[in-house]
């Protein structure tokens, strides 16, 4: 009966260890997803990397999770942080029409800006857009930046 309890007792013990390697595994790529900055990575791949990280985390900290879960943790996790991709075109010129100063320009030509922003935000929303949408959302914004008017300068105000 001893041998059996030790035996047991070893089985138990090896299965541990199995787990907490297994999750040591999951806690090394969770700590080091902690570690990536949003650096232009495409809106969307970005969403699915949060998203991953976030489930393994909330599965890392469940004393209860089974190996299954632990390993379909680490595997999204993994394919999230391999999917990071760079911005599309349209994000890009949308980020950059964002950053421009309101104030700077003409209501009638920051409202033509806004107007073609609105749309690119749609076409980016739509994953059926075609290639076409695309690329005319792309140009609208950047004509729309080209014909910016800047505020004409008022002699009676000092400058800022």
């Amino acid at each position: 009966v001893t041998e059996e309890t030790d035996n047991l007792r070893n089985a138990i013990n090896a299965l541990s260890d199995t787990v907490t390697s297994n999750k040591e595994k999951l806690t090394n790529k969770i700590n080091d997803a902690k570690e990536i900055e949003n650096n232009n990575y495409s809106i969307e791949s970005w969403s699915r990397f949060e998203i991953a990280l976030l489930e393994a985390i909330i599965v890392n900290k469940d004393s209860n999770a089974t190996q299954e879960q632990v390993d379909k943790a680490l595997k999204t996790l993994d394919d999230a942080i391999n999917g990071l991709e760079a911005p599309s075109e349209l994000e890009t010129v949308i980020d950059k029409a964002n950053k421009l100063d309101a104030s700077k320009y003409t209501e009638k030509s920051w409202n033509a800006l806004q107007n073609a922003i609105d749309a690119g935000n749609k076409v980016l929303e739509n994953k059926d857009a075609t290639q076409e949408e695309i690329n005319a959302a792309v140009d609208a914004i950047n004509n729309a930046i080209d014909k910016l008017e800047v505020k004409p300068v008022d002699p009676d105000k000092p400058a800022k």
